[in-house]
C-alpha cells in the first residue's frame, strides 16, 4: 500500500480552525507543566527520508540518531521510534514549535498516517485521528513563537512505530525539537502505584492499580526479566484504579539486583502494557533489631500501596543502637529516607557521615525519597552494637540489615588503589574562562601546576571557535571582528579580557600554557574546533574570513545558512591554515573537534558538481546515501592528511587527535575508519554531539578499526557533562529572565561512566564542559571506583518515593 492509495482511502479526524490570531492563544506556562508525567518511556526515536509514494509497511525499522529537529508535515520524511516492550497505545503528543512564518490556519496537519510494528520488519497502518492545541512561547528576546501540541488517537499496538505526516507541497512549517520533552507517548490502560520492596530475601508482595482499565477481561503476570513467570493474576472485572496484591517468591537466581516485568495481558493476548521494577535480592539478608532508641519516634511511611514503619528523630544527637546477633564478615544496610544524616559507629571503625547515596543528590534529593544504603563490611562478635546518632532533627532510619560477605567482596572492599593511574583529559573551551573573570598568567600557571598534582592524562586548551584567544594572522581574535556586536556583556568582556592578558605579558593564553605545561611536566593538547559558527548576533565569536564570505554556506533544504561548508577548498584551506597556525606553538598533539559542530557539509555546488561527475546526476534524495557519505569522507580524509603532512613539517613530535560522532561519524563527512586505517591520527574519541542523558555506547567498533591502523591509537571516549541547559542568554545574564537550572552528570555518574568505558577498554576519557584535577583524582582511585559500582551503584537503581500517612 502507498501513500498515494493511503490519502484516498483513509481519512483522519481533523479541526480545522479559522486563521489563528496569535494573541488569542494561551502562553505555555498557562498549560499543564505535568502533561508527560504518565507518558510511556521511549527506548530511541530518530527520523529517515523517503520518496513520496514509498510504501512504509515494508521498510525495516532503522533507528537512525537526529539531528537537532524533525520538520512536519514533509513529504520525504518519516519518523520511526521504539519502546522497550510492546504497548497498546492510546495517544502519541508531537509538541512542535513553528519554524516557517507561513500564515497559519490551524488545519496545516490534514493528515497523519501511523504504522505499527512486533517485529520492526512487517508494518501495518492503523486509523489514526488528530488533535491540535495551539499555543505561544516567549523567548529571551521576547520573540513570540506559535507552538502546535499535536495529538494522534488510535488503538495503536506493538513495540515499532512509524509516523508520517504529509503536506501537499515540499515543505513544512513546524518542528520537533530531539528532546525526550517533546515526544510523549501514552497507554491506554497503565500500571499506577506499582510497587515491591527495595530488597527481599525471596518472599514479597507486588501492590498495583490499573489506570484506564474498566473491567475487561485479562490478567497480569509478573517475571523475572528474561526468565520464567512468577505469578498470575486474574483481573477481569477489576474496577478502575483498584489496588491488586500479587504474593511471589523468587529463589535459585544469583544474589544481586533482579529486573521485575510487570505485564497486563487482555484475554485477546494483546499487551495492554508492561512496567518493569528493580529488587535487591538477598538470600541471607538478616534485619536487626534496636535495642536503644530514645528520643526517637514512629513514623508510618506509604510507600507504593505499602506502609513502611520509621524511626524518626525528635532532636538532632539522638542516637539509635541494634543488635548484632552473629559472628563473622557481613556488609551492613540502612534504609534512609529524605535528606535525612546520621554518624554511624561500628566496632572498631572510625565514625562515618552518612547520607542517603543518590545518581545526582543536587537534584534528586528531597523529603520524600526513601532507599537503601550501603555502609561497609565488618567483621562481628556475636552482641556487638551498631549505632546510629541523627545529625539533624526529624531524620528518618528504617530497615538496618547485614549479608554475609563472601572473600571476593571482602577483597574488593578492603582494595587500595595504586599510585600514578591516569584517568582524564582535563579540558578548557578557551572562552568560558574569560567570560566569568580576569585571567593572568598567575592564574594560568597555578591551574597547570593543580592539574599536575591531580596526575591528569593531558591538559587541552582550546583556541576559541573560528574566532581565537590569540592574534591570528589567519582568523580572527575576539571581538575584533569589523562590524563586531556583542550579545552579551560577558562576551564584551571576555574579549577585553584576552586582549588584556597579552598585553600586559606579552603572551597569549596558549602560549602562557605551554610553557606551564613544560614547567609541571604535563602533556599539553590544543583543540582546533571544526565548524564552530555563531549567529550574525554573536559575530564576535565568528573569523572575519567566514563573515566576508557567506557564498561558503551550507546549503539546507530551506536555503543557505552562513556556516561554512567544507565542500569549498577555500574553507577547507582557512582551516588547515588554522592548525598550522596552532602546531607553531609546538603542543604535545593538535586536537580537531569535530563534535564542534556539525553539520561540515550540505547540499552544496561543489558536492553536486561531483557528485554528477561520478554517477550521472544528482539531487536532494542523494543527500546522505552511501555514495554521497563516500564523496565527503574521500574530502575530509584528504584534508586530514594534508593537516597531518603540514603539522609534522613543523615539529615531527606532534600528534593528532579527533573527536567524532559515535554514531553518525560517517553522516557527517568524518569516516574515523578510513583516518585510522590510513594511520592518520594517535588518539580517537568518540563522543555523542549535544546534550542528553545518554552518555554510554560501544567501545567494540571504534576498538576493532583501531587494529588496522599502521601506528599505536589511544581511545578515549568523549563525554558531554551537560545533561539539560544552555549557555545564558542575554537577558538571563542581566537578570531580567531567570535561567533554567542546568543538569550536569553528577560524581556517582562520572565513577560509572568511567567504569564502563574503561572496562570496554578505553586508555580514559575525555570529559568535556567539566573535568579537573579534583575528578582526575576522584576517578584515579581504581579501587574507590571498584567498590563504588559494585557495592552501591546497584542500590542507586532502586530508589521509592515515601509519603507520611
Amino acid at each position: 500500500m502507498n501513500i498515494g492509495r493511503i490519502c484516498s482511502v483513509l481519512s483522519s479526524l481533523i479541526f480545522a480552525l479559522p486563521l489563528l490570531a496569535m494573541e488569542n492563544l494561551p502562553d505555555v506556562s498557562k498549560l499543564d507543566p505535568a502533561w508527560g508525567k504518565d507518558s510511556v518511556h521511549i527506548a530511541g526515536w530518530g527520523w529517515n527520508s523517503c520518496k513520496k509514494d514509498t510504501d512504509l509497511t515494508d521498510i525495516p525499522f532503522t533507528l537512525l540518531k537526529p539531528g537537532p529537529s524533525l520538520a512536519i508535515p514533509y513529504n520525504n520524511r518519516y519518523m520511526d521510534f521504539m519502546l522497550k516492550n510492546p504497548e497498546l497505545l492510546s495517544r502519541i503528543v508531537l509538541d512542535c514549535e513553528q519554524l516557517n512564518a507561513y500564515k497559519v490556519k490551524g488545519d496545516e496537519i490534514r493528515e497523519a498516517f501511523v504504522y505499527v510494528s512486533m517485529d520492526g520488519k512487517k508494518y501495518k497502518l492503523v486509523k489514526t485521528g488528530i488533535e491540535q492545541l495551539f499555543y505561544t512561547k516567549t523567548d529571551y528576546r521576547k520573540k513570540v513563537t506559535l507552538c502546535n501540541r499535536i495529538t494522534l488517537k488510535g488503538d495503536f499496538y506493538g513495540r515499532y512505530f512509524r509516523i508520517y505526516i504529509p503536506w501537499a507541497q515540499d515543505s513544512y512549517i513546524y518542528r520537533v525539537l530531539y528532546d525526550h520533552k517533546h515526544v510523549k507517548v501514552f497507554a491506554k490502560i497503565n500500571f499506577a502505584g506499582l510497587n515491591v520492596p527495595m530488597s527481599t530475601d525471596g518472599k514479597f508482595n507486588c501492590t498495583f492499580q490499573l489506570a484506564g482499565h474498566n473491567g475487561e477481561n485479562g490478567k497480569v503476570a509478573v517475571r523475572l526479566k528474561n526468565g520464567n513467570i512468577l505469578a498470575e493474576k486474574d483481573v477481569s472485572g477489576l474496577k478502575n484504579s483498584s489496588v491488586c496484591t500479587i504474593p511471589l517468591q523468587i529463589k535459585d537466581v544469583p544474589y544481586g539486583v533482579h529486573t521485575l516485568e510487570v505485564s497486563a495481558i487482555g484475554s485477546d493476548g494483546i499487551i495492554w502494557a508492561t512496567r518493569e521494577i528493580k529488587i535487591f535480592y538477598l538470600p541471607e539478608k538478616k534485619i536487626l533489631k534496636t535495642e536503644k532508641h530514645t528520643n526517637w519516634s514512629i513514623k508510618n511511611i506509604l510507600i507504593g500501596n505499602t506502609t513502611v514503619p520509621f524511626y524518626s528523630a525528635d532532636k538532632a544527637n539522638a542516637k539509635i543502637e541494634f543488635n548484632i546477633p552473629v559472628s563473622g564478615s557481613y556488609a551492613v544496610y540502612a534504609v534512609i529516607r529524605g535528606k535525612s544524616a546520621f554518624t554511624f559507629n561500628a566496632p572498631g571503625v572510625k565514625k562515618n557521615n552518612v547520607v542517603l547515596d543518590l545518581w545526582a543528590p543536587k537534584h534528586d534529593s528531597n523529603q520524600w525519597i526513601t532507599g537503601e544504603n550501603f555502609l561497609g563490611i565488618y567483621e562481628f562478635k556475636t552482641g556487638d552494637n551498631i549505632s546510629f546518632t541523627a545529625k539533624n532533627a526529624g531524620a528518618q532510619l528504617g530497615e538496618v540489615f547485614i549479608v554475609k560477605a563472601d572473600d571476593e567482596q571482602k577483597k574488593i572492599f578492603a582494595e587500595k588503589s595504586l599510585p600514578g593511574r591516569r584517568s582524564i583529559i582535563s579540558h578548557g573551551d578557551g572562552f568560558s574562562d574569560f567570560f566569568r573573570r580576569e585571567i593572568t598568567e598567575k592564574i594560568l600557571h597555578d591551574r597547570i601546576k593543580n592539574t599536575a598534582s591531580g596526575n591528569v592524562i593531558a591538559y587541552d586548551w582550546c583556541v576559541g571557535t573560528c574566532a581565537t584567544n590569540y592574534p591570528s594572522k589567519v582568523s580572527t581574535m575576539f571581538g575584533k571582528q569589523r562590524n563586531v556586536r556583542f550579545a552579551r556583556k560577558g562576551d564584551r568582556l571576555a574579549a577585553e579580557r584576552v586582549e588584556k592578558l597579552i598585553r600586559t605579558t606579552g603572551k597569549d593564553s596558549v602560549q602562557i600554557l605551554r610553557e606551564a605545561t613544560r614547567k609541571y611536566n604535563v602533556r599539553y593538547t590544543v583543540t582546533l574546533r571544526a565548524n564552530a559558527f555563531y549567529s550574525a548576533k554573536n559575530c564576535d565569536k565568528n573569523a572575519q574570513y567566514l563573515i566576508d564570505h557567506p557564498e561558503f554556506g551550507i546549503v539546507q533544504r530551506w536555503g543557505k545558512t552562513p556556516k561554512p561548508s567544507y565542500a569549498y577548498k577555500e574553507v577547507r584551506d582557512f582551516y588547515l591554515a588554522m592548525a598550522k597556525e596552532i602546531a607553531a606553538y609546538k603542543p604535545d598533539a593538535l586536537v580537531i573537534d569535530f563534535l564542534r559542530h556539525p553539520a561540515f557539509f550540505g547540499y552544496d555546488k561543489p558536492l553536486i558538481d561531483e557528485y554528477t561527475r561520478l554517477y550521472g546526476s544528482c539531487n536532494w534524495n542523494d543527500v546522505g546515501n552511501e555514495r554521497w557519505q563516500k564523496m565527503i569522507g574521500e574530502i575530509m580524509t584528504g584534508w586530514l592528511r594534508e593537516v597531518r603532512s603540514e603539522i609534522k613539517k613543523i615539529h615531527p613530535a606532534i600528534e593528532l587527535e579527533v573527536h567524532i560522532d559515535c554514531e553518525n561519524y560517517k553522516k557527517y563527512g568524518t569516516p574515523v575508519d578510513r583516518f585510522l586505517e590510513e594511520g592518520l591520527v594517535d588518539a580517537i574519541s568518540p563522543g555523542f554531539y549535544g546534550n542528553g542523558p545518554e552518555k554510554l555506547f560501544s567501545l567494540t567498533p571504534f576498538r576493532e578499526m583501531i587494529k588496522k591502523s599502521p601506528i599505536p591509537v589511544k581511545l578515549y571516549p568523549r563525554v558531554e557533562s551537560t545533561i539539560d541547559g544552555h549557555d545564558p542568554t542575554p537577558e538571563e545574564e542581566a537578570g531580567l529572565v531567570k535561567r533554567p537550572v542546568q543538569i550536569y552528570c553528577s560524581n556517582n555518574q562520572w565513577k560509572s561512566i568511567y567504569y564502563r568505558f574503561m572496562m570496554d577498554g578505553a586508555d580514559g576519557i575525555r570529559p568535556f564542559n567539566t573535568g579537573g584535577p579534583g575528578m582526575a583524582r576522584m576517578l584515579n582511585d581504581w579501587a574507590e571506583v571498584r567498590r563504588f559500582v559494585i557495592f552501591t551503584e546497584p542500590l542507586l537503581d532502586i530508589r521509592r518515593l515515601g509519603f507520611e500517612k
